[in-house]
């Protein structure tokens, strides 16, 4: 397997294979966040190139691995290029998109009409509120504790500024362009919330977790010794990074290219094309840089993801989503918990 900045690839060599004559091409994108590239999504790879249900249909697995020293509007405009000249209107995509790569994917698609993509997963991105410097040296610290690699903040370099400013940048893009580009696609919002109102630091540190998101927690003092910046206030829940209210379009308070559609999530509405997905109990379990690794998240990608691909024309009249929330079986609901406002 190998992996290449700055294109759009393909992660395996399936896309010859044989297909039904006008059969779309069924396709799933990763991107990335920030101080990270597309090997953080090996695992979510290897699980779903192995599922028999991906294989059945022939899903190809690419992404887009950019730099995310550029603005989120450079590449998103990037990103619905590599889109475009990779896919048509008759093949069916879905993105999944952790941190940053959310804000990417939501501008590509605001701001040129893909209709092959259906569906985008925002895994721990921070859709509103600003991510302040302090919480993103926090998150170079914590890749560097994890993967042994060497970051540092460039405060003046675009993405990086972008990311403590996203709500406003998306705001403006949005009123530039056109909401209506993502009218019909789906969008599903996943949070990491394991610093949750019950979990103590006791309990956290007896856990063996990440001695930095516990810092966050613990205070100003013992932060201050670890991460050089300044102290981090996050109002629970959150995922040591993005807090639940930011990554929760339902809890927006500016309006995004989805307000017509958060207020309309009960299963008897119209066709909404939005939903937050709290997984239970793994969601409290997950930090920042565990969310897009873990089974049932994994799990839960693949499964809306099939939805998606099998939905045929005469299902227009409704979503991915809904068409999803209406199959759930008993243990579904014991495992998913779906807010609306």
């Amino acid at each position: 397997m190998t992996w290449i900045r700055d294109e759009m690839h393909a992660l395996v060599d399936n896309v010859q294979e044989v297909r039904e004559a006008d059969a779309p091409r069924l396709a799933i994108v990763f991107i990335h966040g920030i101080y990270s590239s597309a090997k953080t999504f090996e695992p979510m790879f290897v699980a779903m190139r192995d599922s028999r249900e991906m294989t059945q249909r022939l899903v190809e697995f690419w992404y887009y691995d950019y730099d995310f020293h550029n603005s989120i509007e450079d590449n998103g405009g990037t990103f619905a290029q590599l889109l475009s000249r990779h896919f048509t209107d008759r093949d069916k995509v879905v993105i999944v998109a952790h941190s940053m790569g959310g804000l990417v994917s939501r501008l590509a698609l605001v701001g040129r009409r893909l209709s092959f993509v259906k569906l985008l997963f925002l895994l721990g991105t921070p859709n509103s509120g600003a991510v302040r410097l302090a919480q993103l040296g926090l998150l170079s610290g914590l890749i560097q504790e994890e993967v042994g690699g060497l970051f540092a903040l460039f405060p003046r370099k675009a993405g990086i500024a972008d990311l403590t400013r996203a709500s406003t940048i998306l705001e403006s893009y949005v009123e530039r362009h056109s909401a209506s580009n993502v009218h019909d696609i789906c969008y599903a919002s996943i949070p990491g919330l394991v610093f949750h109102k019950e979990m103590g630091m006791v309990r956290y540190f007896r856990e063996g977790r990440s001695k930095l998101f516990g810092a966050v927690e613990v205070g100003s003092e013992i932060l201050s010794q670890v991460v050089p910046f300044f102290s981090i206030k996050l109002a629970r829940p959150h995922d040591g990074i993005v807090e639940e209210t930011s990554n929760n379009l339902i809890d927006c308070q500016a309006w995004h290219e989805k307000n017509d559609s958060v207020g309309r999530q009960r299963p008897d509405s119209a066709a909404y094309t939005y939903l937050h997905v709290r997984i239970k109990p793994d969601c409290r379990k997950l930090d920042h840089v565990q969310l897009h690794k873990d089974p049932k998240v994994i799990s839960t990608v693949e499964r809306l993801s099939i939805v998606a691909f099998d939905r045929t024309q005469s299902d227009s009249r409704t979503s991915c989503l809904k068409t999803w929330v209406e199959s759930f079986t008993d243990e579904d609901r014991r495992s998913y918990d779906i807010p609306d406002r």
